[in-house]
């Protein structure tokens, strides 16, 4: 014989819908109990990942191998992540001429941005010293192939919330699991000619940055329910953040935001926990052609994964990885470190 018997109860403000099932023969006697707790926080995990450069020597890989190569030996974990975030180093354009103010300038075959899409990467940050390098047709090209292909970009700003029928927004946000990340970009290293003007967008710059990002942080909670800030800062080749990156990522916390996320040193730098939020300083090169015999780091890098219960961070994962070819190859086991 047996029966259900089903009741709620009121446990520490958390309900639960908890069922008894209580079954006798004549050897025993057994039961078991099912909580199902309504207020069970979802999980989240987001991917965060280094710079992404697919000009130079990266490009002539995609030419000879197709376009899946960059990312063949790291997109399985990237797609297991809810969002994926990357820092777009090269605009993605078969037009533009090179900035001439500028010794060292990228551009990527447009054909390049499949190899971002075949990855799982969600959304991007122009908001660097490379998005201009092709002028603003460069950036124009890049903008209609993200848009294209369905990958949002934050980063840079305009007078108008369009330009050439394509969105300039200053944040973007992203559902999942019924979370709503939004992000933001700045960069503190703005070429000349690369701030935007009456006729086309440009970087967003730190400038003010305290005021700045606590206006915009105010501004984007009201919308997201967790807000990720991407900042391009520091020295190249430093292996420690300055005083001045430290001061960025610390302001971004203060003013709300959850993660702050750091580029350009192209190598690794240190991750801190500060307050409630999580800051990775840099996380060096993902798809990139630099030499290590000429600068020791820049062929390593992390892919940072941050899982969230609910608005709040439960632990990180990282993942090392090692540039071979202009491929980044996993190096060793994730490391998971609770908040």
């Amino acid at each position: 014989m047996g029966r259900f018997l089903a009741g709620t109860g009121n446990l520490s403000n958390t309900t639960h819908l908890v069922l008894f099932y209580f079954k006798q023969n004549y050897l025993s006697t057994s039961y078991f109990v099912i909580i199902n707790d309504m207020s069970i926080k979802k999980k989240t995990t987001i991917s965060l990942v280094g710079d992404v450069m697919l000009g130079r020597k990266v490009a002539k890989e995609i030419k000879k191998h197709g376009y899946k190569y960059p990312f063949e030996k790291v997109y399985k974990i990237l797609k297991k992540s809810d969002i994926t975030f990357a820092n777009l180093e090269s605009p993605i354009s078969n037009v533009g001429s090179p900035a001439k103010n500028k010794r060292i300038t990228f551009t990527a075959p447009k054909e390049a941005v499949r190899s971002l899409k075949y990855s799982g990467i969600d959304i991007v940050s122009l908001a660097n010293n490379h998005v201009l390098d092709y002028q603003k047709e460069g950036m124009e090209s890049t903008l209609k192939q993200l848009k294209k292909f369905r990958i949002k970009s934050v980063g840079l700003s305009f007078k108008n919330l369009e330009w050439k029928d394509l969105d300039i927004e200053r944040f973007e946000i992203v559902s999942r699991r019924g979370i709503k990340f939004g992000f933001l970009a700045y960069s503190s290293i703005i070429p000349k000619g690369f701030l935007s003007n009456d006729i086309r967008p440009g970087v967003m710059p730190t400038l003010f940055f305290k005021n700045l990002v606590k206006h915009d942080i105010k501004e984007l909670k009201k919308k997201a329910d967790v807000v990720i800030v991407s900042i391009h800062m520091g020295s190249e080749y430093k292996k420690n953040p300055g005083k001045k990156q430290i001061g960025y990522a610390l302001s971004a916390i203060d003013a709300g935001a959850s993660l702050v996320v750091g580029h350009h040193p192209h190598v690794t730098q240190k991750i801190e926990k500060y307050k409630k939020g999580l800051i990775f300083y840099s996380l060096g090169n993902f798809i990139f052609d630099q030499n290590p015999n000429w600068r020791a780091g820049v062929d390593k890098g992390m892919i940072a994964g941050v899982t969230f219960c609910g608005k709040e961070i439960e632990s990180y994962q990282i993942t090392s990885v090692k540039i071979k070819k202009c491929q980044p190859r996993l190096v060793g086991a994730e490391i998971e470190h609770n908040i």
